[in-house]
């Protein structure tokens, strides 16, 4: 056992009462000397008092201090888990040491999750600004854009498709077309509807999603490999918002496959701390797969690393803001082989609304 944290504090109020009774004993030996030794004795013996009441009341009232503060130190951290096998009863200067060690982590940990906590409280609070300017602005863009392209159709229709104008127009029609694509983005990314929870089957809803994308030209030589549970459990999902996510993943990567590779897609069963039974679906492409510096971004609203033209920055936003309300997880990473790896997380069983 190590030294009391009070012994210190014992032997100086010691020391501080020697001095005062050798104060006290001088005074009565000059009484004793001047004839008055009754006097004497009373002076010493009542000085001697007075300080061994006083040192018993200090010493007391501190060391209760020091138990209500340890006691309580040692609640909550062993609450919290972090005291380990520290024994309890007497504590030496080694356990306080300890107990301090153990409140610096707790506070230093709470300190994170706060930190954490405000950063998500400020990344929404600037997604809810952006959400709302970008509706704005798409719904003040659509109703001039659909006017261009009606007009741009009919003026199509009168003019001969020899004339070196009809091929002018067309391009008009397919700019303004893109740009319909955008807006929709927009009003997609600022929406942020609740799902609608059904009894949503995975397998079914992967199939969906390459049926409307496996006929666009990116598709032509892309392989798709298919590895999915037959047994898979059914999941409350919203069915249609998670098609969009899994065409925003499937149309990416035959992106990045740039119309040569292989796209796995597997579904499995699987169990997680956060998630407890749950379904997985991951998306693995052949691809260079995504740079280091770029992970941390690849979910912010218009963060594209597509060349100008090829993107908008809001299919992943999107689809991340889809999983997170259905109280899933979306995650991304390399593949040990080369290329990059996308696993869609979602509970089985009833989620929470």
């Amino acid at each position: 056992m190590g030294e009391s944290p009070f012994r210190r504090t014992v032997v100086s109020l010691v020391i501080v009462s020697g001095i005062c009774a050798a104060a006290v004993i001088t005074a009565g030996y000059g009484f004793m000397r001047d004839g008055r030794s009754l006097t004497a004795v009373i002076v010493i013996a009542a000085g001697f008092a007075v300080l061994c009441a006083g040192a018993a009341a200090i010493v007391r009232r501190s060391y209760r201090s020091y138990e209500e503060t340890v006691s309580c130190l040692e609640r909550l951290l062993r609450e919290d888990g972090l005291l380990g096998d520290l024994g309890t009863g007497h504590m030496d200067a080694h356990a306080v040491g300890k107990l301090a060690e153990c409140l610096e982590t707790l506070v230093r940990d709470r300190d994170r999750k706060l930190d954490e906590m405000r950063e998500k409280v400020c990344e929404s609070e600037r997604l809810a600004t952006l959400g709302q300017l970008s509706a704005g602005v798409a719904h003040e863009l659509n109703n001039p854009l659909g006017g261009i392209l009606v007009y741009a159709h009919l003026l199509q229709e009168d003019t001969d498709p020899n004339d070196a104008r009809y091929s002018n127009i067309g391009k008009i029609i397919k700019e303004s077309n893109r740009c319909r694509t955008i807006i929709k983005s927009l009003l997609d990314f600022a929406r942020q509807s609740h799902p609608v929870l059904t009894d949503a089957k995975m397998n079914d809803i992967v199939e969906d999603a390459l049926n409307n994308i496996r006929s666009e030209q990116m598709f032509e030589h892309v392989r798709v490999t298919k590895r999915l549970d037959p047994d898979l459990p059914v999941v409350q999902a919203d069915p249609s918002q998670i098609q969009e996510v899994f065409e925003n993943i499937i149309r990416n990567a035959a992106e990045v496959l740039n119309g040569s590779g292989e796209l796995i897609i597997t579904s499995r069963t699987a169990d997680s701390d956060r998630h407890g039974r749950c379904v997985e679906i991951l998306f693995e492409d052949t691809g260079p797969g995504i740079q280091e510096e770029n992970m941390k971004q690849i979910f912010d609203p218009f963060y594209t690393t597509k060349r100008k033209g090829h993107g908008t920055g809001l299919g992943l936003a999107v689809s991340y803001g889809i999983v997170e309300r259905h109280h899933g997880t979306i995650a991304v990473c390399n593949r040990p082989k080369g290329g990059a790896s996308f696993t869609v997380t979602l509970r089985t069983g009833k989620a929470v609304e």
